[in-house]
């Protein structure tokens, strides 16, 4: 799709295929919004990362949430507590909006996500 050479790309393709076929929404936020659109546009190119923009910011399916300082105060306990881990911070916001909103999965290759008991989609 947008990085055809990463190494989970084609994992990727499937889950997102079933993603969509089963779940009315996906949820994610502006951080990791932010993150996803820099690392394509240094990986894959400009056009890429514009690409995946478009088609984030215009999907009916995607909601994007807002991390705001509640989030920010969570996120930054979680940093603090699990400084033994690599934890970025961007992660540590998305455990707080994921607890927050109840929400017990996530679609990603990072495995930091099953250290706070989240299940990653495979």
């Amino acid at each position: 799709m947008y990085n055809q050479r990463d190494s989970y790309h084609g994992t990727a393709e499937k889950i997102w295929g079933t993603l969509l076929e089963t779940r009315p929404f996906l949820y994610t936020s502006n951080l990791i919004v932010s993150e996803t659109i820099t690392l394509l546009r240094n990986r894959s190119g400009v056009e890429e990362s514009i690409r995946f923009g478009d088609a984030l910011f215009s999907s009916t399916i995607v909601r994007i949430y807002y991390v705001e300082k509640p989030h920010e105060l969570k996120a930054w306990y979680i940093f603090k507590k699990y400084s033994d881990q690599n934890f970025s911070f961007a992660d540590c916001a998305s455990f707080a909006l994921m607890q927050e909103l109840g929400i017990s999965k996530a679609f990603t290759f990072d495995r930091h996500f099953s250290v706070l008991g989240f299940e990653i989609l495979q």
